[in-house]
Order: structure tokens, then sequence, then C-alpha cells
């Protein structure tokens, strides 16, 4: 749902989208030049059509941005 430089924006987006959904999580990614970003990522979905009825749903919701990620299973 966005990526922050700023950890304190991060948490605050996600603490405004658990308040309508399951599941909301942040991640540290850095990037190629050592810079942090706080990526928010929201649902987890099993099928395809799930995850672009969740697309849909965020559309709606006003991030017009929204994309669909594939996460690989953790080990």
């Amino acid at each position: 749902m966005g990526a922050f430089e700023s950890r304190q924006n991060a948490f605050q987006l996600a603490e405004r989208l658990r308040r309508s959904l399951d599941e909301v999580r942040i991640t540290a990614y850095e990037d190629a030049t050592g810079k942090t970003f706080h990526r928010v990522q929201v649902s987890k979905s099993e099928t395809l059509d799930q995850a672009e009825a969740m697309e849909k749903k965020f559309e709606a919701m006003g991030f017009a941005d929204a994309f669909k990620v594939r996460m690989e299973a953790s080990r």
C-alpha cells in the first residue's frame, strides 16, 4: 500500500488500514544505495482471483495505484 523512508509514516498507514483489514504488515527493504524503506503490505490471498478482488477493493478505498505482489512462502 505504500513504501516510506520514515518508519513512523509506515506505522501510521498500517494502523489506519488495520481498522478495516485483517492482514497488515510492515517489512523493511534496503535498496541498492543502502537506503531503507518501510513497506506497508496487506492481504494474504490464496488465489489470483482473490488477489484481484482485493486489488479492486483497495482501489475503491482510494489507493488508485494498488497492485499485486506475489510473495514466496517462508521456509
